[in-house]
């Protein structure tokens, strides 16, 4: 199937070489014998080998320089049809008197018999291998201009031979070669054919007939080829469209794996067309690779004049205004298309609300179908936002400091520089600062420069605020190296982006820790939503914070998740008003006190139906109840059902959600102040800070941090709520990630009839200790893994 092909390294050709380059493959037992039939030319160097031959560097002693010199293979010296094969391709190179095609010196027999050709020795590297190289180096698209040059030129060398009648079969990127000086040649006629019905016909010996069943190479042969039909110079179009799709796109237009794979899409003419490079040069890549014949450009001479058209300059800058123009009439489409596509999710969210996961598929149908649309709306946003950005490349290909394509780009890199910053994806955040650099002209400076800035007032003010990184280390953001910021009122203080910790503090007063996230060009002014003035950070006195109380500031911060493999809420920047929070949750020992009250104070059967119990088979039977009596009437805690004796310092267990707002509102009347169940905003807030962290102290889930079912070397059972000191939040909140999940104040599930429960546990896996995740249950639902923590608003 494939074409005659000389192989080295590097620098290579049958025709073209640096002597100087090693050599790929050994000749073996193809080797010439010692005595030449021609005594002027001296063999030097063995260059390389092809299907049909080998080729040496030669000394032509008669015109006292250096030629390559091809040899017809030895294995091959009694196959007549291949000694006329190697024949015509002499004959019909040196036929072809163009620029782009080598020169033939001489044809000759050598001394056993095999022909030989001596042709010019041409320095440079294979077209296929500058391809490479320009898609390493990022695909610039000053670069692709000269590369789709040098292709024009191969195409009018190509154009040349067809105008002769003669059709090469086998044009692929390694048969094209670039000069030293930058002279494009088309190499390695072996497998030619002529029309002797030309109106200018190159004369070889073999017969005229077009049509040799397939031959050439696979990747780069024509439909008709393949399929053993006549075969004519549109066929040599279809394999220099497949070298442009490569050029375009750095990979194959029949990329398939297999030889059956690749010659079956040929046949169908399957081409993976290009998504990349200018759209001219798509549409000129499509029409060349057309399956039909007729529907292709004529000959390499046609294909030439649509390459030098996109090429010419005076259309450079026109062409490139054209794209960018197209580029800005998709913006308002594709805001259309993100309009439509959220106003279905919200059909969405209707049609389902309401119906649970057991309902039959009629109750769902309606609400995928919108789900459905909203995905393909989306996708339909994120195709035309490509071609925008295709687009916008295409007119740098144009002209390459082109403004207002540069302005789009860059616009678009630094959009995906805040998204990527945002998730958290360092690698995407990287990519996205390269090609901003590449494309901003000092629009993004302040984002490139990488600072953000800080507005902050504080009641009272005049707090001193300490500002510390947050890097990772061991597993763990940790803060480091503080500075002084100055003292409150702060305006517009410069900061590097990142993740920081601010910590106020003031005469008479608690000091007070305040994440902050900055994004690149960021500016944290603590505005609450709907109004216009920074909202004053409180500053606490000592009196208005118990022992184990933590102070949660007011501010914006980072809640749900994308990527998990449980049920979260979508990623968002959220404020959440300042609040109070207790470090640890409600202990047995608390809990017991509790009960202990409500005995002593005449309530015995409210303490009978709060007490923790094992789950009863239903919701209106009661469990046997978890913790003893003692003989004054108290409670005592005893060994469960498994035999367990629990610790007054672990987290109360087996409560109900009513069990926990009946323990709220008892602590709320006794110390006055209003204590109740956190929001889930509240409660993430508390473990995440602001920068959405995954877990209190980083986003590295290690079972060495927390209480979660592998901490254990053998049966895993609750801790004590100061076991796990790792387990701590920026606020100084304790056991968030494992333990005991905490109930939540909010309603939860499609109707509302559950309870949302936040954080890990003792009996999970780590994986499911992320703070993002969120779970809901029935409010009278109990559990060995179910705990509560009390927060307060500010008064």
């Amino acid at each position: 199937m494939g074409g005659e092909q000389d192989t080295t390294k590097g620098r290579v050709g049958a025709t073209a070489v640096d002597p100087d380059d090693s050599l790929l493959i050994e000749l073996e037992e193809d080797r010439p014998p010692e005595v030449s039939a021609a005594p002027h030319l001296h063999l030097e160097q063995p260059l390389g080998r092809g299907a049909m031959g080998e080729v040496w560097l030669a000394r032509d002693d008669r015109l006292a320089r250096k030629v390559a010199l091809k040899l017809l293979g030895a294995r091959l010296a009694h196959d007549e049809r291949a000694r006329q094969r190697f024949v015509d391709e002499a004959r019909a190179t040196a036929q072809l008197a163009h620029p782009g095609i080598v020169p033939v010196h001489e044809i000759g027999t050598w001394s056993d018999g095999r022909p030989y050709y001596t042709m010019e020795v041409i320095r440079g590297e294979t077209f296929g291998r500058r391809i490479e190289a320009h898609h390493a180096g990022g695909a610039l698209p000053d670069e692709l201009h000269h590369l789709v040059d040098h292709l024009r030129r191969a195409c009018e060398a190509v154009g040349y031979a067809h105008a002769r009648g003669v059709v090469h079969r086998d044009l692929k990127p390694d048969n094209l070669l670039i000069g030293d000086f930058g002279q494009v040649l088309v190499v390695d006629w072996g497998l030619v054919r002529a029309d002797p019905d030309a109106h200018e016909p190159v004369r070889t010996d073999r017969p005229p007939d077009l049509t040799h069943g397939p031959a050439g190479t696979p990747r780069y042969m024509s439909p008709e080829q393949v399929l053993g039909l006549p075969i004519g110079p549109r066929s040599d179009v279809f394999s220099l469209g497949a070298i442009l799709v490569l050029l375009l796109e750095g990979r194959p237009a029949f990329p398939q794996d297999s030889l059956p794979g690749v010659l079956d899409a040929v046949a169908g003419g399957r081409a993976a067309l290009p998504t990349r490079g200018p759209e001219a040069l798509r549409s000129i890549a499509e029409k060349a690779l057309a399956r039909a014949p007729e529907d292709r450009y004529a000959d390499g001479g046609a294909l030439a004049e649509a390459l030098g058209a996109h090429l010419a300059g005076e259309r450079r800058r026109a062409r490139a205004l054209i794209e960018v123009r197209e580029a800005w009439a998709l913006e308002s489409r594709i805001a259309e298309l993100r309009e439509q596509a959220a106003e279905q999710r919200a059909l969405a969210a209707r049609a389902l609300d309401g119906v649970a996961a057991w309902m039959p598929l009629d109750r769902k149908i309606e609400g995928w179908r919108h789900e459905d649309e909203a995905e393909r709306l989306s996708r339909a946003a994120d195709e035309l936002l490509e071609r925008r950005i295709d687009h916008a490349e295409a007119a740098l290909s144009h002209e390459a400091e082109l403004p207002e394509a540069l302005a789009l780009l860059a616009d678009h890199h630094a959009a995906r520089l805040r998204d990527a910053e945002a998730r958290r994806d360092a690698l995407a955040a990287q990519i996205a600062v390269r090609r901003l650099r590449r494309f901003d002209r000092g629009r993004h400076a302040r984002t490139l420069e990488g600072l953000a800035a800080i507005t902050l007032v504080t009641d009272p003010p005049g707090a001193t605020v300490i500002a510390s990184r947050v890097e990772v280390r061991d597993r763990r953001r940790v803060a480091v190296e503080p500075r002084v910021l100055g003292t409150t009122p702060l305006h517009e203080v410069t900061l590097p982006h990142g993740d920081w910790e601010l910590r106020l503090e003031a005469a008479g007063r608690v000091p007070a820790t305040v994440p902050v996230s900055l994004a690149r060009g960021d500016h944290a002014d603590f505005v609450r939503p709907g109004e216009s003035d920074p909202w004053p950070i409180r500053l606490l006195r000592p009196e208005e914070l118990g022992p184990d109380d933590c102070y949660v500031p007011a501010g914006a911060c980072w809640l749900g998740a994308i990527g998990l493999d449980f049920t979260t809420e979508p990623l968002r920047r959220q404020w959440v008003d300042g609040y109070v929070i207790r470090r640890f949750p409600v202990t047995n020992a608390e809990y017991l006190a509790f009960l202990d009250g409500l005995v002593r104070a005449g309530e015995e059967e409210r303490a009978l139906e709060l007490v923790p119990r094992e789950r009863g088979s239903g919701p209106a039977e009661r469990g046997v109840p978890c913790y003893g009596r003692r003989e004054d009437g108290g409670f005592c805690l005893v060994p469960d059902a498994d035999g367990d004796r629990w610790d007054e310092r672990w987290p109360v267990m087996m409560v109900d959600w009513h069990s926990a707002v009946a323990y709220a509102e008892a602590l709320a009347d006794q110390t006055g102040l209003p204590w109740r169940l956190p929001t889930t905003a509240e409660w993430e807030k508390a473990g995440r800070g602001a920068d959405g962290r995954l877990l209190p102290w980083g986003d590295h889930a290690d079972p060495a941090f927390m209480c979660v079912r592998e901490s254990h070397p053998r049966r895993p059972l609750p801790a004590t709520i100061d076991a796990f000191p790792e387990d701590r939040s920026v606020y100084g909140v304790r056991g968030l990630a494992g333990n005991v999940r905490d109930w939540c104040a909010d309603a939860a599930g499609s109707a509302g009839e559950q309870r949302a429960l936040r954080g890990g546990c003792w009996f999970f896996p780590t994986k499911a200790a992320m703070l993002p995740l969120l779970y809901a249950i029935e409010p009278h639902r109990r559990g060995d893994t179910i705990g509560f923590r009390l927060v307060r608003s500010l008064r």
